[in-house]
């Protein structure tokens, strides 16, 4: 006899979307980890704002567990992001680049990844 999950809280008879829930632990970390990144965007675009800064820092500090050995201090990091971010500021006061709307760097993001 199949035993289906949640069975005690159904109001009806196992339909085919109730089929699809996780049987197991197992079965729900593995229907999780199946959901394709754009996916997880979009869940993650949907959270209130607090949250989502919150994840984006999780996120980004994930990122310096992959630096194998090659950690750099918050002091550092604010170091070379500061003059990163001063070079920019000179190099947009001279000429030597132009911003671009959000918007329209988004649209050309969007187009490479399609094709």
């Amino acid at each position: 006899m199949v035993t289906f999950p949640f069975s005690s809280i159904l109001p009806c008879r196992p339909c085919p979307f109730c089929l699809r829930l996780p049987k197991t632990e197992a079965e729900a970390y593995n229907q999780d980890m199946a959901k394709l990144p754009q996916e997880i965007l979009e869940e993650a675009l949907s959270l209130p704002p607090a949250d989502r800064a919150a994840l984006a820092d999780s996120l980004l500090e994930s990122l310096d567990d992959d630096t194998q050995g090659e950690s750099i201090s918050s002091e550092e990091w604010t170091t070379l992001w500061t003059a990163e971010v001063q070079r920019r500021i000179e190099d947009l006061d001279a000429g030597k680049t132009k911003a671009v709307p959000w918007s329209e760097v988004r649209d050309e993001l969007n187009r490479i990844a399609e094709e």
